[in-house]
């Protein structure tokens, strides 16, 4: 007789982050969508005149994407992850400095890697970037929406 392993339950926490990511897909899907065609656009009538001849500027378009997607996405979980802590703490001060220090912490973090990728011409800036504000973009326009 074989037994069933157990399955720990998420925390409320992260169940929540992760319906928020579900929530937030089709912004993800769009604002990308955005890059992509500006991305496109730019290179086809300022590079080459409608030639896709460089074909490593390209895959520097698509690396930042997926960097910046990824970096987004981690530091949404992160963020929810570490909101239940920040809740529980008892000292209101102490609470708001580890918040404030966990925030820095994962922008200087990102901020450092994607310089050193953007130095050595591995990712485009600007489309590494731009996702980090999809978050930011979704629950602004969510607000703007919602009638409650």
């Amino acid at each position: 007789m074989t037994t069933k392993p157990i399955k720990k339950p998420r925390s409320q926490a992260m169940q929540i982050t992760l319906t928020e990511l579900q929530d937030m897909i089709p912004t993800f899907i769009i604002c990308n969508a955005v890059v992509a065609v500006a991305c496109s656009l730019y290179y086809i009538f300022t590079e080459n005149w409608g030639v896709f001849t460089d074909v490593a500027l390209l895959l520097r378009f698509a690396a930042g994407l997926l960097l910046g997607n990824a970096a987004a996405i981690g530091n949404f979980c992160l963020l929810g992850m570490k909101s239940a802590r920040i809740i529980a703490k008892k000292n209101k001060r102490y609470a708001q400095t580890y918040a404030t220090t966990n925030y820095f912490v994962r922008y200087i973090g990102a901020f450092a890697l994607f310089g050193i990728l953007i130095k050595l011409k591995v990712i485009n800036p600007y489309t590494v970037v731009f996702p980090l504000f999809i978050p930011r973009i979704h629950y602004i326009v969510k607000a703007l929406f919602n009638k409650n």
